[in-house]
């Protein structure tokens, strides 16, 4: 950071307290704002639209998936995502409170499946999605005396489904159907 604004590493000092605060910079920075419009749908599209474009966020940067907090991130780009998580529970009789925790739950998630993703190889350069898919790599060294339920798992599973996008989805759905009881 410091060479591509001409200066030395210690001179960065000069404007910032810490190595977190540049961090938390480079966050707000590759964030980006939020600008979400969830137009009349109700809170489920709504958190699931907030998912999709946090998610596509970070695949487009998946470092952001792994870096390290000291604390909660409050840059004003993530003020607009938390804003805009926040904003898509409003149509429920949830507390402020709950609206937080239901949120930072959905970007746990999120957040989590695009670091795994990407330290997989799903996402991210080409040269480490050139492997065969998981599925294959598993059913390659399952034994059937030993793994049939794995075996019998990979059978079943639909080989055109982009891993990635399926565990999102399937992920996203078991935690709003929890949300969708706790708020019923």
């Amino acid at each position: 950071i410091a060479e591509s604004l001409g200066m030395t590493t210690m001179s960065l000092y000069r404007y910032v307290e810490s190595k977190d605060d540049i961090g938390e910079i480079m966050v707000d920075e590759g964030l980006g704002p939020a600008n979400l419009d969830y137009g009349k749908h109700r809170w489920r599209a709504s958190v699931a639209i907030w998912a999709d474009a946090f998610a596509t966020r970070l695949r487009s940067h998946p470092w952001l998936a792994t870096m390290p907090m000291a604390r909660p991130p409050l840059g004003p780009n993530a003020l607009s995502w938390t804003e805009a998580g926040v904003r898509a529970f409003d149509d429920t009789p949830l507390s402020g409170q709950q609206k937080m925790s239901a949120l930072l739950l959905v970007d746990g998630f999120v957040r989590n499946h695009i670091r795994q993703a990407s330290q997989m190889g799903l996402i991210g350069p080409a040269p480490r999605n050139s492997r065969p898919p998981y599925e294959t790599m598993v059913a390659s060294l399952a034994d059937p005396r030993h793994h049939r339920s794995i075996l019998a798992a990979l059978a079943s599973m639909d080989p055109a489904a982009e891993f990635d996008d399926t565990q999102l989805r399937f992920g996203l759905s078991v935690l709003l159907d929890g949300l969708d009881a706790l708020i019923a």
